[in-house]
């Protein structure tokens, strides 16, 4: 089966990417050694070879390629051998999450081979409204218009964002109200946070750990650290390289990039792509059991000083 995901909402789009991948698994498919992929700077041969080892020896793979389209060379390989690729016995997921539209000989190609294609564009207004909402019910929670506008105001349209603070709110309470959003403050927690990254980018080790002991030590769940690190980290790379936009273009919360703007130049590109990789590469290694979650996060801020 071939699965085509693309659009700027990338937090939905992965959402949708996970969703395939877990229902692959539930049925026996399992994972090739380099999963995902990313094309960006694939060469389509090497991308061959591991797929037709795969596909001819050992059947039931999950393969997820991600940024299919910013590879030209690749994107013109994989239309050629696309209907050879959907009729293998693996599960194919190509996905872009970004601004690249898909032309309209891949759209043929896709529909020809009977492939699922979604589109995933940014939310806003009455859909971003409901799916707060929706997000708040599937962790067991109420939300009001009030504080609906609140987390809006303080994340834009930042579904990362949106999701991180939901899921500290649920846990506090079943009712997402003002009374829950003064007992949790978010601008304090982000705080703590940009605090550990600044200490990394000091490489000053014994201060970040102990930030992230006192996060674990007032009960935060490491996978909702792990986000806020991957969303301001994220929010660091849009802030190095595009600080003239200021935040109302980049779609970053004020009081985020308040705090994010001093700290660009604490850290090289390379250093914070290395780390946000990183990130993915943990969140990974927990979801598949591979490592606990607090270990994790410790091993990641040690190896990042």
């Amino acid at each position: 089966m071939l699965y085509f995901l693309f659009g700027e909402d990338r937090f939905r789009l992965l959402q949708e990417e996970k969703t395939q991948i877990e229902k692959a698994l539930k049925k026996g498919y399992s994972f090739v050694e380099q999963n995902p992929l990313d094309a960006k700077d694939l060469d389509f041969s090497v991308f061959w070879n591991l797929l037709s080892q795969k596909s001819f020896f050992s059947s039931n793979k999950i393969i997820v390629l991600r940024n299919v389209l910013e590879n030209e060379n690749f994107k013109k390989q994989l239309l050629k051998k696309i209907e050879d690729i959907s009729s293998f016995g693996d599960i194919f997921i190509l996905s872009q999450p970004s601004k690249v539209k898909p032309s309209e000989s891949l759209f043929k190609k896709l529909e020809k081979v009977g492939a699922k294609v979604e589109e995933f564009s940014p939310l806003e207004g009455p859909a971003l409204n409901a799916w707060i909402k929706k997000e708040a019910f599937s962790l067991g929670a109420n939300i009001d218009s009030i504080s609906i506008n609140s987390l809006m105001n303080f994340c834009s349209a930042d579904l990362f964002c949106l999701a991180s603070e939901i899921k500290k709110l649920a846990c506090f309470s079943d009712k997402i109200d003002k009374e829950a959003l003064e007992a949790i403050s978010f601008q304090k927690g982000e705080t703590n946070i940009f605090e550990t990254i600044d200490s990394i980018a000091q490489k000053n080790k014994k201060k970040a750990l102990s930030l992230l002991q006192e996060h674990l030590n007032k009960g935060e769940n490491p996978l909702y650290l792990l986000s806020m690190f991957a969303y301001q980290i994220r929010n660091l790379i849009l802030v190095k390289q595009f600080f003239p936009l200021g935040a109302f273009k980049l779609g970053i919360n004020p009081f985020v990039f308040r705090k994010i703007a001093p700290l660009r130049d604490n850290f090289s590109f390379d250093a914070l792509k290395k780390f946000f990789f990183a990130l993915f590469e943990v969140d990974y290694k927990i979801k598949t059991g591979k490592i606990l979650p607090e270990q994790a996060l410790f091993d990641l801020i040690s190896s990042s000083v």
